[in-house]
């Protein structure tokens, strides 16, 4: 692989069972997307490349569909001399599967060169070596929207939850009049990356990011907005972390009127009941109250 480069903090790399190097085995290539982070991986350079070094001499089997032909890089190891990364061409979804086709048909069993092809094993014997296989869902690209008017003792607050997989602008309304919310609404809001958190004010410079978020309180209620979200900054995620965008903001309300007599937890959760999503996609939402069993879903 030219140019290859590795997240090295990849969640999914394990200690190997003689606990002597890190491996990742994904036994249809689907984890190693979260470990690769640079290089080309691509099933036409590879083909052309071993088509340079030699011809294809021995035979295919009739059975064989030569445009779902691709390389599934299926194993890296962490060795002595940097990260080894091993693919399989074939048009099979998995390396077992194309394991299976060649023993079903008569072939020749496929092993796995280990130590510089020193050593051979088949299909079991490498997966007895590197017990932990990852093999990762595709991401849904649905937009994941989650209004919740949460409970507390002496203050109100609306958590909106936004889990981003496309590379499109988003605008959530809540429509809470400013007679309920709280001056300063806007000032919590983090950004999930992964596991973590950081403050969205930090975020460009915590990955090199450029999304913007706004938080506008106004007569008729809140307007969220989020822009920037780039394909190069949703495939870093995807490829790293198998994970979108999550994004949370949380915006307050009064309990009640200064005197104390209204209470406004019953009209803030009236209003909240009728927010609304702008999105040029698919979108999932969900709105709830931590004081009652009412839910509005799409």
């Amino acid at each position: 692989m030219n140019n290859g480069k590795v997240y090295t903090d990849c969640p999914y790399i394990t200690i190997n069972k003689d606990k002597n190097f890190d491996y990742l085995l994904s036994t249809n290539g689907s984890g190693l997307r979260t470990l690769i982070a640079a290089g080309d991986t691509t099933t036409a350079t590879i083909v052309k490349k071993l088509t340079s070094w030699c011809g294809r001499t021995n035979p295919v089997s009739p059975t064989v569909v030569e445009k779902n032909i691709r390389v599934i890089w299926y194993l890296a190891k962490s060795m002595e001399n940097g990260w080894h990364i091993d693919g399989l061409l074939t048009d099979k979804d998995d390396i077992k599967a194309a394991c299976d086709a060649c023993k079903d048909e008569g072939f020749q069993e496929i092993t796995f060169g280990e130590n510089d092809g020193k050593i051979q094993l088949t299909y079991q014997q490498l997966a007895d070596y590197y017990p932990a296989i990852y093999n990762i869902k595709p991401i849904d690209p649905t937009l994941l929207v989650d209004i919740h008017q949460q409970k507390h003792s002496s203050w109100g607050e609306i958590k909106t939850s936004l889990h981003i997989k496309e590379a499109k602008d988003v605008k959530v309304f809540l429509p809470v009049g400013i007679d309920y919310t709280v001056e300063g609404v806007e000032s919590a809001a983090l950004v999930r990356y992964f596991e973590k958190y950081f403050e969205v004010q930090d975020y460009d410079a915590t990955i090199g990011a450029n999304v913007k978020l706004t938080v506008e309180r106004q007569p008729a209620g809140t307007t969220i907005n989020i822009t920037g979200v780039t394909k190069e900054l949703l495939k870093a995620l995807e490829r790293r972390y198998n994970d979108g965008l999550t994004i949370e903001i949380h915006s307050y309300y009064k309990l009640s009127d200064k005197n104390g007599e209204s209470d406004y937890i019953a009209p803030v959760w009236s209003a909240l009941k009728n927010s609304t999503v702008t999105y040029d996609g698919d979108v999932k939402y969900r709105i709830t109250s931590a004081f009652n069993s009412e839910s509005v879903e799409n």
